[in-house]
């Protein structure tokens, strides 16, 4: 009996330590923090826990000219960088909130821009495509409207 007893406890405390791991996972809201964090500064530093370590993104946002195609990770922070130095946020939403609903991805968000070279500004659709592990969330797309 005593052992059957011990045997639950361990579960319970088990299943415990589980909890806060996924309940406050990465992908609790901090993808959604990074992805604004990046528009909103122009630093895109914050993106780079969310970028896989060996794989390629898709990023495509042509009204920024950038360039189709499946970049590294250290190649995306330095296109965002270089963009968002030119092409400076006014003002960046995430729809639906920081906590993007994996049945409905990807997360989109609204970016206005003000061009620093021709004053131009505009605004377009980010659609943003995130894994669904919420113990390892990894952005696989960022594309433009």
């Amino acid at each position: 009996m005593r052992l059957r007893h011990c045997s639950i406890i361990f579960l319970i405390l088990f299943a415990a330590a589980l909890v806060p791991v996924t309940a406050k996972g990465p992908f609790h809201g901090q993808v959604g923090i990074a992805i604004e964090q990046t528009f909103g500064t122009g630093n895109p530093d914050a993106l780079k826990r969310f970028l896989p370590d060996d794989g390629k993104v898709f990023l495509s946002i042509p009204a920024a000219e950038i360039e189709a195609g499946n970049y590294s990770a250290n190649q995306v922070v330095t296109i965002l960088r270089r963009t968002l130095e030119r092409f400076r946020t006014r003002r960046f939403h995430v729809e639906g909130g920081r906590l993007p609903n994996v049945k409905r991805a990807p997360l989109k968000a609204t970016w206005n821009y003000k061009d620093s070279r021709t004053g131009r500004e505009g605004n377009i659709s980010i659609y943003i495509t995130v894994t669904s592990n919420p113990l390892k969330p990894e952005i696989t797309s960022i594309r433009g409207s």
